[in-house]
């Protein structure tokens, strides 16, 4: 049966050929409370929703962190090349430098040089050998 798409006009539902049924009343059933288990498990699957959910939220997070963290150590250790390879080219250029100039930068006179005394030579000692045991190890 199709639903009209407006509501009959008074005029039209006062005519009694038109609702032959309006003597009867229908009662619905009355809504009744679901078993224990049902709502156990209803109350189980509940509990596991927000367990799970507030673990996939924890693990977002810490791979968030984790990618954030990640990229301000990567930064940091470019930022490290890029310091090493200033220095190393500061380094050839001093020493370029250094080199053209003949080595007038420092003058090394005798009394500047350090001399140190050799160790006297130790006498040398024995190694013991192992003794090597006739038997097996372990009683067999």
């Amino acid at each position: 049966m199709a639903l009209p798409v407006r509501p009959l006009p008074p005029e039209v539902l006062d005519q009694p050929h038109l609702r032959p049924h309006s003597d009867t009343i229908v009662t619905f059933p009355q809504r009744t409370q679901p078993p224990l288990a049902l709502r156990r498990v209803y109350r189980v699957t509940q509990g596991l929703t927000l367990l799970l959910s507030g673990t996939t939220l924890l693990l977002y997070a810490g791979t968030v962190w984790g990618e954030m963290h990640w990229q301000k150590q990567y930064s940091y250790y470019l930022q490290l090349q890029q310091q090493r390879l200033e220095l190393t080219t500061m380094t050839a250029t001093l020493e370029h430098h250094l080199v053209e100039s003949g080595g007038r930068g420092v003058v090394q006179t005798p009394a500047q040089t350090l001399f140190i005394a050799p160790a006297p030579p130790r006498a040398s000692r024995p190694v013991p050998s192992p003794q090597v045991r006739s038997w097996p190890l372990g009683g067999y």
